[in-house]
């Protein structure tokens, strides 16, 4: 547990940011987890962040990466004919969207410690250009401040939180996955 936490807490000191990589297809984004000290289920959700018609998708790593700080999130908007351009790692353990002067925010927030964490969004502004605001550090929960829980209702409520769905690879020699399942 301890050298998972660590593993994951390298992961996102080293690889959170802008990565620079070829494009991939879909089937590749989603292609099974196969090392087997991985947990192989991970979460994700489709969605037109860069409002160009074409659903992109946000995707973790192994849940079993994840930490009390949250997972490990890869972004990746459509580059057009099934393939897909990973613009961002980042870590969260909570997502939500808004749509704001026309444009979709992504809104992430990770624990730093029991009462407090980090709160920001990432967006396409109008010109397709992907674009992260400043962060904001608020203290939540039974130890923090009326505005700090105030901000996570905000942000973080039932018509904006994100529904993330969990894929799982099915077992060998299982009829094959439903919709269910696999994305």
């Amino acid at each position: 547990m301890i050298r998972t936490t660590w593993l994951a807490f390298a992961l996102a000191v080293v690889c959170l940011g802008q990565v620079d990589e070829p494009a991939r297809t879909r089937t590749d984004i989603f292609a099974p987890i196969t090392d087997q000290v991985l947990n192989p289920t991970r979460q994700y959700v489709e969605l037109d962040l860069n409002r160009d018609g074409v659903k992109d998708i946000v995707i973790s790593e192994s849940l079993s990466l994840g930490g009390t700080g949250g997972q490990i999130y890869n972004l990746y908007v459509s580059t057009g004919k099934d393939r897909f351009q990973r613009v961002e790692q980042f870590l969260a353990s909570r997502l939500s969207t808004e749509v704001h002067d026309g444009e979709v925010r992504l809104w992430s927030y990770t624990h730093i410690s029991a009462r407090e964490g980090r709160i920001g969004y990432r967006y396409f502004d109008r010109e397709r250009q992907f674009r992260k605001s400043a962060s904001l550090d608020i203290q939540t929960g039974d130890g923090g401040t009326e505005m700090g829980n105030d901000i996570m209702q905000a942000v973080f409520n039932d018509r904006a939180l994100l529904k993330l769905r969990t894929w799982k690879k099915a077992p060998a020699g299982a009829v094959p996955a439903t919709d269910t399942d696999r994305p």
